[in-house]
């Protein structure tokens, strides 16, 4: 069953934003099926984009996620180029958004992709139509840790904790940005309570089947 915003209200838009690591798709994955609506994977988007966007005219967007080229940039300057990606991302995404916003059945949006700013920014019809959360996973070493156990036990684990130091650095620039724009950050673990936490702080029905496995 689709369920709206609000009794008779437009479709639900829900995004949920958060650095790799931080549990956006199971999250969201979540949502989408508590809601009864569409799941948008902002990765797909990012891929597509990939393939139709030349380097020399979208270089950020090639950066990722393997850093090719870019082993002696600081990770400041990393979190730069993934914002820049992140911008042309969510550009690409808004008319997808706003088709399901005036369309049904309501669209749950996740990934790394997804800005604050897009977000408070997004302008679709109907008052409250799109809410938006942010995880953030404040212990550098909680990520390293998942992203070495994503790599499998690879002998050499210095790109997974390069990966992870990018990740922190851009969950907490998302989270001072949450801040700013009065949008609801919420800590990434415990993990089995993250959606039941993550629909709390966006107002939304919480199920009796709140926990997830990551």
């Amino acid at each position: 069953m689709v369920r709206s915003a609000a009794p008779g209200g437009p479709p639900p838009i829900v995004l949920i934003g958060g650095g790799a690591g931080t549990g956006t798709a199971a999250v969201a994955g979540h949502m989408a099926r508590d809601l009864g609506v569409l799941l948008l994977r902002t990765d797909d988007c990012w891929r597509a984009l990939k393939e139709v966007v030349p380097r020399d005219q979208q270089p950020a967007l090639h950066l990722f996620p393997g850093m090719e080229g870019a082993e002696q940039a600081r990770i400041g300057e990393l979190v730069e180029q993934f914002r820049k990606a992140a911008g042309a991302v969510c550009e690409a995404l808004e008319p997808s958004i706003r088709y399901q916003a005036h369309a049904g059945p309501g669209l749950v949006v996740e990934g790394a992709w997804l800005l604050p700013a897009f977000a408070a920014a997004l302008s679709l019809p109907g008052e409250g139509a799109a809410k938006a959360a942010f995880l953030f996973e404040p212990s550098r070493a909680e990520l390293r840790a998942t992203m070495e156990a994503e790599a499998g036990g690879a002998a050499n684990n210095e790109p997974r904790h390069r990966l992870a130091d990018l990740s922190y650095e851009y969950g907490a620039w998302l989270r001072g940005e949450c801040q700013r724009l009065g949008i609801p950050a919420v800590t990434a673990r415990p993990l089995a309570t993250a959606p039941r936490r993550a629909a709390e702080a966006l107002g939304l029905p919480v199920p009796a089947r709140t926990e997830s496995r990551g």
